[in-house]
C-alpha cells in the first residue's frame, strides 16, 4: 500500500477519535484493539509484534526497566498494527530500531514516528514550550507531563521550537545522535567528545554534577573557537554511561582574561 498520509497523521486519528489525553495509557490503548502485551526474556530483538490468524500480540523483552521504554516500545508496536501498510505478519524490533530514533530500517523509523506523535502530541507539545526557553529544566517537566523519556520530548522540543538550539546524546564518551533545531545553523562535532565540555568531564573524572555552563564554541563546533561561548547543558545519566546535553547557541563571546607578560 502506497504511503499517502504519514504516520503522524494516524497517530493524531487515534488522539483525537479516542478522545485520548495526556499522558497516553497504551496498555488499555491495546486493549482497545485487543492486542495482547506480554512480557518475555528476549535474546535477538526488543520486541515483538505478532498479527497472525486473528491473534494480535505485543511480546516485550522482560529485561527492560524503564517504564517510559516499556510504553514507547508499546507505542512503537502499535504504530506497526494501525499504519494501513505496514500488513506483516511479524515485525521484529531491536534496541537500534527503537531507541536510536534514525534506523536504517524505513517501517522502524515509521512506527517510531507514529509513537512519538501518539505520546507526545505535536499541538499540545507546542502550547507546552510556547514562548519558553529550552532548558532541561523544562524538558524534566514534560518528560514527566507525557510520562516518557527525556530523550524522547528533548527531540520532539527540539524539532518544534524556534529557539536555535541543539540536543546531543554522549554514550562512553562518543557521540551517538544529535538533533538541531530548524534555526541552528552551525554545524556540531561528531564522534568524539572534546575535552573543553563539561560532557566530558564526566566519563574523565566521573563528574555527576548536572551543569548549565557557557564553554568555549570549539567544544561541540565544528567551526567553533575558544573566542566565543555556548550554553551548555547537561545531564549525566550514570546508570547507561551518558550524558543528555541541551546546546544554546549564545550572543556574546568569551573575552580574554589574560594579559601577556
Amino acid at each position: 500500500m502506497s504511503r499517502i498520509l504519514s504516520p503522524d497523521y494516524y497517530a493524531k486519528d487515534i488522539f483525537t477519535s479516542l478522545n485520548l489525553s495526556v499522558p497516553v495509557n497504551v496498555f488499555a490503548l491495546c486493549e482497545k484493539f485487543n492486542i495482547n502485551v506480554v512480557f518475555d526474556s528476549l535474546s535477538d530483538a526488543e520486541a515483538y509484534f505478532i498479527c497472525k490468524n486473528a491473534i494480535k500480540k505485543v511480546i516485550i523483552d522482560s529485561r527492560i526497566q524503564y517504564e517510559s521504554r516499556i510504553k514507547f516500545t508499546i507505542a512503537h508496536e502499535i504504530g506497526h498494527f494501525y499504519l494501513p501498510w505496514h500488513n506483516y505478519d511479524i515485525f521484529k524490533c531491536s534496541a537500534v530500531d527503537i531507541s536510536s530514533f534514525k534506523s536504517d530500517n524505513i517501517f522502524e523509523n515509521e512506527a517510531n514516528a507514529f509513537a512519538a506523535e501518539l505520546l507526545i502530541p505535536t499541538e499540545e507539545l507546542i502550547k507546552d514550550i510556547n514562548k519558553k526557553d529550552i532548558s532541561m529544566g523544562l524538558i524534566k517537566s514534560l518528560a514527566q507531563k507525557y510520562g516518557v523519556s527525556l530523550t524522547s520530548v528533548a527531540i520532539r522540543a527540539i524539532k518544534n521550537t524556534d529557539d536555535s538550539v541543539a540536543i546531543v546524546f554522549t554514550q562512553d564518551a562518543r557521540i551517538k545522535w544529535s538533533f538541531p533545531s530548524k534555526s541552528f545553523k552551525r554545524e556540531l562535532i561528531s564522534n568524539k567528545l572534546r575535552q573543553w565540555s563539561y560532557a566530558y568531564d564526566f566519563y574523565k573524572e566521573r563528574d555527576l554534577s548536572e551543569i548549565n555552563e557557557k564553554v568555549y564554541s570549539k567544544a561541540w563546533l565544528t567551526d567553533g573557537s575558544d573566542c566565543e561561548s555556548i550554553l551548555e547543558q547537561s545531564l549525566p545519566m550514570p546508570n547507561i554511561n551518558s550524558v543528555l546535553t541541551i546546546l544554546k547557541l549564545s550572543e556574546e563571546d568569551y573575552k580574554e582574561d589574560y594579559i601577556d607578560e
